[in-house]
């Protein structure tokens, strides 16, 4: 909003500054300081999202308020990649992160050359978020150097205990039939009622791209 609070009109500032005028929106986005993620979130232009360079894309979720949903709804391109959190493999995410930046202003032709792009990319129809609802320790059996890899429904992924008499409070399994990790935490991390636990994408209808 214009005449709304401070951060309204930073929004509105930001919004139509950038937006109106741009080819693209590329958004950068981390797990945090718990989670670790490694895809890319497909809008509205598949072939955007490819271009980052990510081996597993998922669909766009419908976030009001974001500058990415705004941008869509104004008719923009858009594409935002995920990758790292919890201050793993800094480095090689660095990389990865530099490397979807120039990999999509390659395709935007913006630099010249091809973007490079892993030997396989999949699109995922649909990905499950899994939330603790209780705080305490989530014991996982996955951490990040899982992502990507499949596990088949119903496998245990991992379990929030009482820091205190470590009774099991809640416990997590895969919900597809085949299920593809897109974001874990540590085999021990702190996670709050509400924290991201897991993220799994559904591997059946899987596209090529």
């Amino acid at each position: 909003k214009p005449s709304g609070m401070l951060t309204e009109q930073l929004a509105h500032a930001i919004f139509h500054t950038m937006v109106p005028g741009s080819d693209a929106l590329l958004v950068l986005h981390s797990g945090g300081n718990v989670p670790t993620v490694e895809f890319t979130y497909v809008f509205n232009d598949i072939q955007l999202a490819r271009s980052f360079g990510t081996s597993l894309l998922l669909p766009g979720p419908n976030h009001g308020g974001t500058l990415a949903e705004a941008a869509k709804e104004f008719g923009t391109p858009v594409v935002v990649g995920e990758l790292g959190g919890a201050r793993q493999h800094v480095t090689q995410y660095v990389e990865k992160g530099v490397r979807g930046v120039l990999n999509t202003l390659k395709h935007l032709d913006m630099l010249s050359g091809d973007p490079e792009l892993p030997l396989k990319q999949v699109a995922a129809q649909e990905f499950q978020v899994m939330r603790s609802h209780h705080g305490g320790l989530l014991l996982s059996e996955f951490d990040s150097n899982s992502l990507g890899h499949e596990v088949p429904g119903g496998t245990l992924l991992g379990g929030i205990v009482s820091p205190y008499d470590f009774e099991e409070l809640e416990t997590f399994t895969a919900p597809f039939d085949v299920s593809i990790l897109a974001l874990t935490c540590q085999h021990v991390a702190e996670v709050e009622a509400g924290d991201y636990a897991f993220m799994l994408a559904s591997g059946g209808g899987l596209v090529p791209i």
